[in-house]
């Protein structure tokens, strides 16, 4: 078990950037084959590729925090003695710090901003006024993974309408 803690701590971001990079090349490349020689595009090859590509920053942030990398000028922190390094290293992470506490209000203020704005699924699964998809008979799409909700408020109330439409039908409500 500790082998397993051990890699995890060691190797789990640098894993994980090499699949995603590896993913992104793939789909791209199924994308240019289809779009090019059999003339049909994909629908959801550039949101995946967009969303992994999200993925594969938020992974290098916590690469680069834990192998102490960041962008500074590294022929003069070699310029300095050991304890010059040191310090530089302190200095270096203390303005990291700041700098990641002085985004956070506006990463509050834009998840809140974006609960509601219907920009979380360009794609929908259509349904009849029954509330069942027309492609597969017996599934009932709701929310945001079917393209009928912008948010948690929304999805929750398509749920509930969904919910209603399924009870009518088995329950005679």
């Amino acid at each position: 078990m500790k082998k397993v803690f051990r890699w995890l701590d060691d190797s789990l971001e640098e894993t994980l950037m090499v699949i995603t990079l590896i993913l992104m090349t793939v789909i791209m490349g199924i994308q240019v084959f289809s779009r090019y020689a059999l003339g049909a595009s994909l629908t959801w090859s550039e949101e995946l590729t967009r969303y992994l590509f999200v993925w594969e920053g938020f992974l290098s942030v916590s690469y680069c925090t834990k192998k102490c990398i960041s962008i500074k000028i590294e022929q003069f922190v070699a310029m300095f003695p050991r304890r010059g390094k040191a310090i530089f290293k302190l200095v270096n992470h203390t303005f990291e710090l700041i700098f990641f506490f002085y985004l956070i209000p506006f990463a509050v203020k834009y998840l809140i901003s974006a609960v509601e704005s219907r920009s979380s699924s360009p794609v929908r699964i259509v349904r009849d006024e029954r509330g069942i998809s027309l492609s597969l008979e017996g599934l009932y799409p709701c929310g945001e993974g079917a393209g009928y909700a912008g948010g948690i408020t929304s999805a929750a109330v398509d749920g509930v309408k969904i919910a209603e439409l399924i009870a009518k039908k088995y329950i005679n409500l």
